[in-house]
């Protein structure tokens, strides 16, 4: 099985993605601790990943420098729908261009919570976004999914599987064999729920005030089946 980055889906070559498997992670703001443990297992396992930056860590270089990684954009445009805009900015381009001069050179983008529109597709297309990976479209729904491009010339991607989304589902399809289905197959880990090993929403909730303290978040990291076991059993495919 082929792991690739998200920029290296083209529209004009169907086999740049319809046998791969796409890794991006959601930093989220993980302190870097929390961080580290996710870039150390992909970099153990030698997968082809996307991580999506939130925020200026020194991290990001490592990430930067190695030829495996890409790193995209991943802001957060929450406070401003909700009318409290915040460090991030008063409006969708200045979000995005306050994240951008952190990550210069991004070509990938997914918002937090999935937030979208023409705004935010105009602003991400002037810091030179060629890839979104914004929507997602559950595995369960059985659609099998490939990329398009749209009227900005954004290719987008499409991607039916979320750590988090899990918790929600009565039925998840085993990891291992979501990657050999029809289709563009993209996986969306996020670092806290790795560092968890989270198999439910109500895990990560109970530790919100905790997640600077690394050593108190291991502690109560899940001994089951969790984030960070389907992570290390999708990798193993590659």
């Amino acid at each position: 099985m082929q792991f690739k980055k998200l920029n290296e889906i083209e529209l004009q070559d169907e086999t740049s993605w319809c046998d791969a498997v796409f890794l991006t992670l959601d930093i989220d703001w993980a302190c870097d601790e929390v961080l580290l443990d996710s870039i150390e297992l992909i970099e153990k396992a030698g997968v082809r990943a996307t991580f999506f930056a939130t925020h200026a860590t020194p991290l990001l270089s490592r990430i930067a420098e190695n030829p495996l990684f890409e790193l995209g954009l991943h802001p957060n445009f929450n406070e401003l729908l909700r009318g409290t805009p915040q460090v991030g900015g008063l409006s969708a381009a200045q979000v995005v261009n306050r994240l951008a001069s952190i990550v210069p050179g991004a070509k990938s983008f997914r918002s937090h919570s999935l937030s979208w529109g023409d705004v935010i597709s105009q602003a991400i297309r002037s810091v030179g976004i060629t890839n979104v990976s914004n929507h997602l479209i559950p595995e369960q729904s059985g659609i099998v999914l490939k990329p398009y491009a749209d009227w900005y010339g954004l290719v987008h991607a499409p991607y039916f599987y979320q750590d988090s989304a899990c918790f929600y589902f009565h039925e998840n399809t085993p990891i291992r064999d979501l990657a050999f289905r029809e289709g563009l197959k993209i996986f969306d880990f996020h670092p806290m729920h790795i560092y968890l090993n989270s198999e439910r929403q109500e895990r990560y909730e109970g530790l919100r005030d905790f997640v600077r303290k690394p050593d108190v978040l291991l502690k109560n990291r899940y001994e089951g089946e969790g984030a960070r076991n389907s992570l290390l059993r999708l990798m193993e495919l590659g």
